[in-house]
């Protein structure tokens, strides 16, 4: 694999039954590209991503990860806090950095918008948007070298979500996330991976100009319906 890229997969199919959620998804993340994986619910997004990290396998096809590559996973169940309710968020996240001071603890902590005054709550009373911050927290700490990230905004207020994109612009590596805020889309990703049944369309280009080519790419494919069906009534 060349050095630019940092993930490749080829032909990842998955099937739950007979629902088929991923088919033929063949693609290649370049290094320090910001990928926004979108497409129709049930397409199967969150699938791939969960193949990528190993929580899934795949039925058939195959990926890759680039020669030194540390992804770091954010996911929508935040499996990583259960069996932690009684932790407090600075202990549990201090877990993961136990040769580190206190103070840095705190810094991290400060950085996903946890006040002094909070780094005492325990885990079982944290909201939902409070779970994110924190689990993005951890994934600071680890220094991942790729981010995967499964609706990142969720649960987050209109302050979570501005400072996460704040951040995430600021991160110097490559990023592959799934979302449904589009503002999000918008602010974050230089890259559009739309996901359909069978086929990847790579756009290389910001979300508003994706946008604008596929109402173009819509609006030729609904005259060439329009064309072939004349052609078969004639």
């Amino acid at each position: 694999m060349a050095d630019d890229i940092v993930l490749r997969t080829e032909a990842l199919s998955k099937k739950f039954g007979s629902l088929e959620v991923t088919r033929d998804v063949t693609i290649e993340l370049p290094r320090g590209a910001r990928h926004a994986l979108i497409g129709p619910n049930g397409v199967g997004k969150s699938t791939l991503l969960k193949i990528l990290m190993g929580e899934v396998e795949a039925d058939t096809g195959a990926f890759e990860w680039g020669h030194a590559v540390k992804p770091g996973y954010f996911s929508q169940e935040h499996g990583e806090v259960h069996g932690s309710e009684e932790a407090t968020i600075h202990d549990w996240l201090w877990s993961f950095c136990p040769d580190q001071p206190t103070g840095f603890v705190r810094a991290k902590l400060a950085e996903v918008l946890f006040g002094k005054d909070e780094i005492d709550k325990k885990i079982g009373a944290l909201s939902g948007g409070e779970l994110a911050r924190l689990v993005m927290a951890k994934i600071s700490i680890e220094e991942p070298t790729v981010l995967v990230l499964d609706e990142p905004t969720n649960h987050l207020d209109l302050e979570g979500i501005d400072a996460l994109a704040r951040g995430l612009e600021n991160y110097p590596n490559a990023i592959l996330f799934v979302s449904h805020d589009r503002w999000f889309v918008s602010r974050l990703a230089n890259r559009i991976l739309e996901l359909r049944p069978g086929h990847v369309e790579d756009f290389r280009g910001s979300y508003e100009d994706y946008l604008r080519w596929s109402d173009q790419r819509d609006h030729l494919d609904h005259e060439q319906a329009l064309a072939e069906a004349k052609r078969q009534r004639s």
